[in-house]
């Protein structure tokens, strides 16, 4: 935890420097150097607030500022509450204004539209996930923002599960076959049994061919829903029943025709790939 923090530290500290390399050259013009003010940072929009983390690290990195969060992290907000407010050096305050806004605002966009999608699914039973198709360097920051809309957190990296993609797939069995792709998967869960395993698989032909024994979460991605009840069917009659997955292109206005469905899971990229900015103001008071 001390290194996420310091890592957090690191990349607005990084997001600083590419904003102000050098001086302001406008605040240097016509701003008090030594003048005392208070701001707020307001919303502007209807949303899911996200920005505990950055305001923290603001708090221990700048002493000539003091910033408090009004709003918890998952908070729904609406136009003109007062989110965060701000006390201290002037010329700091909006020196700052900008790098802390493209944080909170992209951060609590994440966290407002997976409450959307989490809403226009409105099926308890199945979990809204997160991918791997983050904004470099702030994945952990976008996955917590995830958790705040009220989704869930898939891998985090390479590192942490096993997941078996198309590609994967193909050019291991052409190479090898599937059966020795199967006692593969076999012999690492011996040896990893903590370690998940997932299986991407695009029809029930290929679904048939695997040992469901030692997989963990099967996903189906980019399914015509005829097929996907088929497959559905053939995972429920195996004893050992692994999570079911979809995925793929998946639309706040298409979401909703999964609930009631018998699957798991649903991971959607566009959580955090092409998340509009929640819109938020720094207002000098």
């Amino acid at each position: 935890m001390i290194l996420y923090i310091m890592n957090i530290k690191e990349c607005i500290k990084i997001a600083l420097h590419e904003d102000l390399p050098s001086i302001d050259v406008t605040s240097n013009l016509l701003l008090n150097n030594q003048r005392h003010a208070k701001a707020q940072i307001i919303s502007k929009a209807h949303g899911v607030f996200f920005g505990a983390p950055i305001i923290d690290a603001i708090n221990q990195m700048n002493p000539l500022i003091s910033c408090e969060l009004l709003v918890n992290d998952g908070d729904t907000i609406v136009p003109n509450d007062v989110c965060v407010s701000i006390t201290g050096d002037l010329r700091t305050i909006v020196e700052i204004e900008r790098t802390l806004l493209n944080f909170i605002q992209r951060l609590s966009g994440i966290s407002t539209i997976t409450s959307q999608f989490v809403a226009a699914l409105n099926d308890p039973t199945i979990d809204i996930l997160d991918t791997r198709k983050t904004t470099p360097l702030l994945r952990e920051l976008e996955k917590q923002a995830v958790c705040a809309g009220g989704g869930k957190n898939h891998r985090f990296g390479l590192h942490d599960m096993v997941l078996v993609k198309e590609n994967h797939l193909y050019l291991y069995s052409e190479e090898f076959g599937m059966a020795s792709f199967n006692e593969k998967i076999k012999h690492h869960k011996i040896s990893e049994p903590k370690m998940l395993i997932e299986v991407e698989v695009s029809s029930l032909e290929l679904l048939q061919q695997l040992d469901l024994n030692v997989i963990d979460i099967v996903m189906f991605d980019n399914m015509p829903f005829e097929e996907l009840h088929r497959c559905i069917d053939f995972v429920n009659q195996h004893p050992k029943k692994p999570l079911k997955e979809v995925s793929g292109n998946i639309r706040l206005d298409t979401i909703s025709m999964y609930r009631g469905i018998d699957i798991e899971r649903i991971s959607i990229g566009s959580l955090t790939h092409s998340v509009n900015a929640l819109d938020l103001s720094l207002l000098v008071v």
